[in-house]
């Protein structure tokens, strides 16, 4: 299927040897005194002055061949699993964002407590997005147990896969703590995860130590995770788009090193998000012809190291779903086509920073157009239908055939907002615009749709759980 191609092999074999070369010779800042012991211990060179491990490429390329090319991501409801693979794309929304766009207003303004819940629900029922990662971070919560907060209305209002993105080792030890809750134990938790965990570089080069405790601890514990390398071409990364993607392969590796270690062939994704910094506007961007590029050449990478790629895609730098969201949210065709596994952040404006409900419902129509797309065809003495053609011949109408009621439906991708009808249908019943018929959608599913329910007792535990996290971080500040 991948056939969308930038690099040649020799490009992609010089940017793997200098992401190792940068290990090796540069390294990389680690904070963590648990991790950079862990890398001693397995022949890296450390400077406990400076905090920074050396990495021998030996010792990167045998982390490397420990990961798994797969990676189950497990759902509450099983009907719900992903398997992230070469072949398969899944696409996830939400995210972390501090503001929203107001689906009555179409104003900007601060995410609340009751935003995280309405913004669960809506990707819970979206059937083309997959997993839910993050559900906003609301304002009228304190900061210190926001996360906590998000991740229980996370694990009572969606039967998917859920994403946690790791604050420290105790923030780990919380999320395992309530999702053990949920499905039992935490030995059925480990058993079937229906939970993940990501950690971030801070580029250039640098692993925070509580973020970097976290990760260590997670991948200990049996759960799935991926590193991210968000560096900026220009700015946190060498402004040449090469120079970024070697920096960003880079960083991946140096986190993916430490996760072997810890656990030989923990399932692992690359969560790469290399972007360019506009220098003209000093803002970054995830919606250039840039950004389009880079995800290509990130899959690339994916598929020469055999592991699944999670990125951008759906993503925009306009303020306003509008027709440049539209036509920003064609990376996501390229990442797909490029090997990409995992593209989000589906529902997302503005850089990056801002949710829009109703950008979430036309990207869950973009990644359902780009499923099929990926899906390609069969090619068949049945599909080929030499034979019905035979039989219907020129000036025929293959309309009313078996073969057509046979097929139809399974060859043809069912739209839910986009309009096909002829102009004076659409005319006649509503000339609404895409993003009115998006927004009617959303609407309707914040009134009707409330996913599989928690038991009442299971619901209670969970509660008592966030109280406790609530009281201990209230004792410590």
């Amino acid at each position: 299927m991948f056939k969308l191609e930038v690099l040649s092999k020799e490009d992609v074999d010089a940017i793997h040897s200098t992401a190792l070369k940068i290990l090796e010779t540069v390294g990389v800042a680690i904070q963590a005194k648990e991790a950079l012991g862990l890398l001693a211990n397995a022949g890296a060179n450390i400077d406990y002055k400076e905090k920074r491990a050396r990495m021998p490429s030996s010792l990167v390329q045998e982390c490397l061949r420990r990961a798994p090319q797969t990676v189950n991501l497990y759902a509450r409801n099983p009907k719900f699993d992903v398997r992230v693979e070469r072949g398969r794309v899944c696409f996830w929304g939400a995210g972390t964002n501090i503001w929203i766009i107001d689906i009555e207003t179409g104003k900007r303004r601060l995410a609340t407590r009751q935003d995280s819940f309405d913004v669960t629900r809506l990707v819970d029922a979206l059937e083309n997005i997959g997993q839910v990662n993050g559900a906003l971070t609301p304002q009228d919560i304190p900061p210190e147990v926001a996360a906590r907060y998000v991740h229980s209305v996370m694990l009572k209002n969606s039967s998917k896969p859920l994403w946690f993105p790791i604050d420290s080792r105790d923030s780990v030890e919380w999320d395992i703590r309530m999702t053990s809750a949920v499905v039992g134990d935490e030995d059925e938790l480990r058993r079937r995860p229906i939970i993940s965990f990501g950690t971030v570089c801070s580029s250039p080069l640098m692993f925070e130590e509580e973020h970097t405790r976290g990760l260590l601890e997670a991948v200990k514990r049996g759960f799935p995770v991926d590193v991210e390398s968000g560096c900026m071409a220009g700015a946190t990364a060498p402004a040449t788009l090469a120079g970024a993607i070697a920096l960003t392969m880079a960083e991946f590796l140096a986190g993916l090193t430490m996760v072997q270690l810890v656990r030989p062939g923990a399932p692992i994704l690359a969560n790469l998000w290399t972007r360019i910094f506009d220098v003209r506007n000093a803002n970054v961007s995830v919606g250039s012809p840039e950004f389009a590029l880079l995800r290509i050449c990130l899959g690339q990478m994916g598929q020469y190291y055999g592991i699944p790629v999670m990125t951008g895609g759906l993503s925009s730098d306009s303020k306003a779903a509008d027709v440049q969201s539209g036509y920003e949210a064609m990376s996501a065709f390229s990442a797909a086509m490029a090997g990409c596994s995992m593209i989000g952040e589906a529902g997302t404006i503005d850089s990056n920073s801002t949710t829009d409900p109703v950008k979430l419902v036309i990207d869950n129509e973009v990644s359902g157009m780009v499923s099929t797309v990926l899906k390609g065809l069969n090619v068949d003495d049945e599909t080929l239908a030499l034979d019905l053609i035979k039989q219907i011949g020129p000036g025929g109408l293959f309309m009313r055939t078996k073969h057509t009621l046979k097929h139809w439906r399974e060859q043809q991708w069912e739209a839910r907002i986009s309009e096909r009808r002829n102009w004076s249908e659409w005319e006649q019943s509503s000339s609404k615009d895409t993003y009115q018929r998006a927004k009617e959608r959303a609407k309707d599913i914040l009134k009707t749709h409330y996913p599989d329910p928690l038991p009442e007792d299971v619901s209670k535990l969970l509660d008592g759980i966030l109280k406790e996290a609530e009281k201990q971080s209230s004792t410590r500040h």
